[in-house]
């Protein structure tokens, strides 16, 4: 219960925290990204740059401690190549970000007002979300598949 208690809170307060930054305005992303024009707007960048640097300073402080508060350990990524997913899903994160002015937890927070554009913004991301993992699983099929083939038929290899 105690999780669920700091979940809430912390997804509250980031949701304050992109409302009261004008985060969950497409606008003040549109601004940001349109670096020629008059109207460009810098407060991207500055939460941006308090967000990075809060995480640090938190970081050093959490791992101070030998393990986590509400959990049994810590869950840091370890990964550290740059994947064909991972470069694919960055770009199509990018360029929808752009192209609405939206992303994830912007368009959660915004889901109250009952504004189109959130709600289509948010619908599309779930469907693309399901489509990625059903063409995962398919590949995934395809590689069990055809690792069977091979240990079924081990002379096909040497060919």
């Amino acid at each position: 219960m105690a999780r669920l208690l700091v979940a809430f809170l912390v997804g509250a307060g980031f949701s304050l925290g992109l409302g009261i930054s004008e985060m969950t305005q497409p606008q003040t992303i549109i601004q940001f990204l349109d670096l020629g024009a008059a109207s460009w707007s810098y407060k991207l960048l500055v939460v941006m740059f308090a967000a990075v640097t809060t995480y640090g300073l938190l970081l050093k402080l959490m791992l101070r401690r030998a393990k986590p508060v509400l959990a049994p350990r810590y869950m840091i990524p370890t990964g550290r190549e740059l994947t064909k997913p991972l470069i694919l899903g960055s770009a199509v994160f990018g360029v929808g970000w752009g192209l609405s002015g939206l992303c994830p937890g912007p368009a959660l927070s915004t889901l109250n007002t009952g504004a189109a554009r959130p709600l289509l913004f948010i619908a599309t991301m779930t469907l693309g979300m399901w489509l990625q993992g059903r063409y995962t699983q398919a590949q995934e099929a395809r590689q069990a598949r055809a690792a069977r083939q091979d240990n079924a038929n081990p002379n096909a290899q040497a060919a």
